[in-house]
């Protein structure tokens, strides 16, 4: 099954997913307007903000995620292990619609630790492909206070060349 039967490119999500890798940046004055369009077009979001800092958003991923259920121990809020977060990270993409992480405040992540910051958009990035892959849409939304956000134009991830695949 197809995840879009056209590629239009007026829409938010075609551009965030096919184009962007998963990663859709908007001026927060226009967060009305897309959490309007996310709810027309049947869209769950699962809201991350940002402006406390990185450990309440990682303590609320462990509830989202269930971690205790899936790994037998809280994930503490100042975890920075991205390949713990990435083998946890799963959700429920409806396959009417599907799932957008809004990311509100992200550049305080960004200054507080980029690192983590740069790894868990990459696990976004690689979990939209994934779920493409399945014909489902996530992708997330990233808020910024305008053209001089520190985040606009960094380094994300980097494709190399894969080892050779063997059967």
């Amino acid at each position: 099954m197809a995840t879009f039967t056209q590629l239009d490119w007026t829409r938010p999500d075609v551009h965030a997913i096919v184009n962007s890798h998963g990663l859709l940046v908007i001026d927060a004055t226009s967060a009305p307007d897309h959490r309007s369009w996310l709810s027309n077009h049947r869209y769950e979001t699962l809201d991350l903000d940002f402006k406390q800092g990185i450990s309440p958003v990682v303590e609320h991923l462990g509830h989202v995620l269930h971690w205790q259920n899936q790994f037998g121990y809280a994930l503490q809020p100042d975890s920075r292990n991205l390949d713990a977060l990435w083998d946890g990270f799963e959700f429920e993409v409806p396959v009417e619609g599907g799932l957008v992480c809004w990311l509100a405040d992200f550049e305080t992540a960004w200054v507080e630790d980029k690192r983590w910051a740069q790894g868990f958009m990459v696990i976004i990035t690689d979990y939209c492909l994934q779920q493409l892959a399945l014909g489902r849409r996530f992708y997330a939304i990233l808020t910024v206070s305008g053209a001089e956000s520190p985040i606009l134009g960094q380094r994300v991830a980097d494709i190399a060349v894969p080892h050779p695949y063997s059967m």
